[in-house]
């Protein structure tokens, strides 16, 4: 919602400079008119320096990476990866791997979403199909994590777990801000 409001307020900052100056004469400038003009340029300077302050402080605040966004993210990621089935393990709303992968781009890179699409599924003639096993250790959003900035636009998470099938796990995931979006870029998970 934040984002919508950004780009709506971009969007009339960027209109406002262009409505004011199409409503200006063509004909050279009179003597009279010389100091509206100069003001006018400078009203037109003074709002696209606001403009590109409005436009910083979006892109700023996109590139936080935030608790809301790694939950978001993570739970993206499971919810792709854990398809619908029927009976049979056949996937329902997929029939392919490269739509597996076209449904994970949204959250990951396609290096990553290989790992796990290689292990859990299998293509066939009539379809994809789920493996049947147990999901992987995974994030768990109830508990405490670290977050590591390890670039610009790049954060490490950790976080140490424990299951009735895995034990004490940590789970490591690499986030980066890649063209206009968070993506989970690396996932490492150890006993």
């Amino acid at each position: 919602m934040k984002k919508q409001r950004a780009k709506i307020l971009i969007s009339l900052l960027a209109i406002i400079p262009i409505i004011i100056f199409s409503y200006q004469e063509t004909n050279e400038l009179k003597p009279s008119n010389d100091i509206n003009a100069v003001q006018g340029t400078e009203l037109a300077v003074a709002n696209k320096g606001k403009e590109q302050l409005v436009v910083q402080a979006a892109q700023d605040n996109q590139t936080e990476l935030t608790h809301e966004i790694i939950i978001e993210k993570t739970n993206q990621f499971m919810e792709t990866l854990v398809q619908e089935v029927d009976t049979t393990n056949k996937v329902k709303q997929m029939n392919t791997t490269e739509e597996l992968y076209q449904a994970f781009e949204r959250v990951t890179t396609r290096d990553v979403a290989k790992t796990y699409v290689d292990y859990y599924y299998k293509e066939k003639e009539d379809g994809l199909y789920i493996l049947p096993t147990e999901t992987p250790p995974w994030f768990v959003e109830g508990k405490d994590y670290q977050k590591e900035k390890i670039a610009d636009n790049t954060y490490h998470i950790t976080q140490n777990n424990q299951s009735d099938m895995y034990g004490n796990y940590v789970i490591s995931i690499e986030m980066s801000y890649k063209q206009g979006n968070w993506i989970i870029t690396k996932i490492n998970h150890n006993g």
